[in-house]
């Protein structure tokens, strides 16, 4: 298996969730995946920065093999508004070859 990091955005809570062009490194180990995603989380809610975290799930894994799931309200001033999904997602073959 591989992982890695997937971001999605949408304006409101419950709109539809865009897939955003960004993504972390692709690894087969699983602990440093969930480090990676661990680290992605608190970055994103750091206190100062005014994001409100609302959730951090563990997930079964279903078509989209997603593992992790957080999400968070960015109110950070000089970004876009809105609510972002951040995602440990699995691939069977590496999703970048």
């Amino acid at each position: 298996m591989f992982y890695c990091i997937r971001y999605r955005y949408a304006q409101e809570r419950q709109g539809i969730f865009s897939n955003l062009p960004v993504t972390s490194e692709v690894t087969t180990d699983k602990n440093t995946a969930e480090t990676w995603f661990d680290n992605a989380v608190r970055v994103h809610t750091l206190p100062w920065k005014g994001n409100e975290l609302e959730f951090v799930r563990e997930r079964k894994p279903d078509y989209m093999c997603c593992i992790k799931e957080a999400m968070f309200r960015c109110c950070e001033p000089g970004q876009k508004q809105g609510w972002y999904i951040i995602e440990l997602g699995c691939y069977t073959s590496n999703p970048f070859m």
